[in-house]
């Protein structure tokens, strides 16, 4: 579970939040009345999930050509506008 701070309290500590993240990977979510607003996550953090978001939309492409190619091999076609629609 993320460690929650408010975004004063973050202000007020934020070299000690920043080193923190980077020591332990935790993430903090900032809040504002009691309402998250940001998470701080560290750079490998980010990375990771970059990665991994690539990797899902790259999956994702590759299930709509598949699909494409069924239906073109069973002569279905489509217009161009209509792919957009798939994602």
């Amino acid at each position: 579970m993320a460690k929650k701070v408010s975004s004063a309290k973050f202000c007020e500590n934020v070299a000690q939040m920043l080193e923190e993240v980077k020591r332990c990977g935790e993430a903090v979510t900032i809040t504002e009345r009691s309402h998250p607003v940001a998470v701080l996550i560290s750079f490998e953090s980010f990375k990771a999930l970059q990665e991994r978001l690539r990797d899902l939309e790259e999956a994702q492409l590759w299930q709509i050509v598949a699909q494409g190619r069924k239906e073109h091999r069973q002569g279905c076609t489509r217009r161009i506008k209509s792919l957009r629609e798939l994602r």
